[in-house]
């Protein structure tokens, strides 16, 4: 179960990891303090710690560590809420999809299109393009062999 402390705990490794120069791990702390955000309902919280998550990895080139970050933000994005919110978190999914079609991360290629797949119908109303991204997701997660995401995706 995450709680406020485990926000803490984010806090002090990324501080940890910059004081040691260590930007990847930076990054990495970052993110999970976002997750953390996020867990507790704090989608503006959450949008700071992704936002230096992910310029820190495009620093660092670390392709995949952007997508993860990304991920985290279009959660974040959908807890503000909003027509801006929905608009943040389309473009930052739509982003984290060509971050991981790029190196080659089948899983969370199929989760970015699975979450652009649920936007498009529940918030944008558009069926068909729900039901192509839905689609590749499945055949994704199927390729993967994650049986969970491609009932998710089904």
């Amino acid at each position: 179960r995450l709680d406020a402390a485990a926000v803490g705990r984010a806090e002090e490794a990324a501080a940890l990891c910059k004081d040691a120069g260590d930007s990847a791990g930076q990054a990495q702390a970052l993110t999970a303090l976002a997750a953390a955000h996020v867990a507790l309902g704090d989608g503006a919280a959450a949008l700071t710690a992704v936002d230096a998550a992910a310029s820190l990895c495009r620093g660092l080139a670390d392709r995949r560590g952007e997508a993860r970050a990304l991920h985290i933000g279009v959660r974040a994005h959908a807890l503000v809420g909003g027509a801006e919110g929905l608009e943040k978190a389309t473009a930052m999914a739509k982003n984290a999809l060509e971050l991981s079609a790029a190196t080659g991360d089948k899983r969370s290629e199929a989760t970015a299109l699975q979450v652009l797949a649920a936007m498009s119908l529940n918030a944008q109303g558009n069926l068909a393009e729900a039901m192509s991204s839905a689609e590749r997701a499945r055949a994704l997660f199927l390729l993967v062999g994650d049986r969970r995401g491609q009932g998710l995706a089904s």
